[in-house]
């Protein structure tokens, strides 16, 4: 006979709340729903969750930079009627790459943004004070930041590995707070 980690007994009784959730009470049934789809009712309720949450905010906040971030690929050239480039592949794979370490380092960004100069530019503000990590298409990444009453900053990365954007937050992060 097998014997059954009691660890494993609660997460078959987890997975069984969730893949039945209103048998066990912790969800209406289908039939006590109506015309609301079942999807909106745990929308709601995970929204309702974030706002208690720091965890589910930031993962709801990333999840909505990275939909930013997949827009950008529809963008074409002379995207802002200046002439600016549209973003490259490799500008867009390596501003995803970017989010995963800003993530990691449970930094939020305010916004995923094309670059005039062709790029994607990650964007932070507060208050008066606004950075951005910009990643040129042709594959050089550079730090700025500007606030009212302080002197403008930039900077080039020395590349665009993870250890060099979490560098680079660290300093926006100490500029936004000062």
């Amino acid at each position: 006979m097998a014997h059954i980690n009691p660890s494993q007994l609660l997460d078959f009784e987890n997975a069984e709340r969730r893949r039945h959730p209103a048998i066990l009470g912790e969800a209406p049934s289908s039939e006590q729903l109506g015309p609301e789809r079942l999807d909106l009712i745990y929308l709601k309720q995970l929204i309702e969750s974030a706002k208690g949450s720091q965890y589910i905010g930031l993962e709801q906040a990333y999840l909505a930079l990275r939909d930013q971030l997949m827009l950008l690929k529809n963008v074409g050239s002379d995207w802002d009627t200046y002439g600016a480039p549209a973003p490259s592949e490799d500008s867009i794979d390596t501003a995803g790459l970017a989010l995963n370490a800003l993530r990691a380092s449970n930094a939020q960004p305010s916004a995923v943004v094309p670059s005039a100069d062709g790029g994607i530019g990650i964007c932070f503000m507060r208050d008066d004070s606004y950075a951005h990590i910009e990643f040129s298409n042709d594959g050089s990444a550079y730090g700025m930041m500007y606030a009212a009453g302080k002197n403008p900053q930039n900077w080039q990365l020395e590349s665009v590995d993870a250890d060099n954007v979490r560098n680079a937050w660290k300093r926006i992060s100490a500029y936004l707070q000062s």
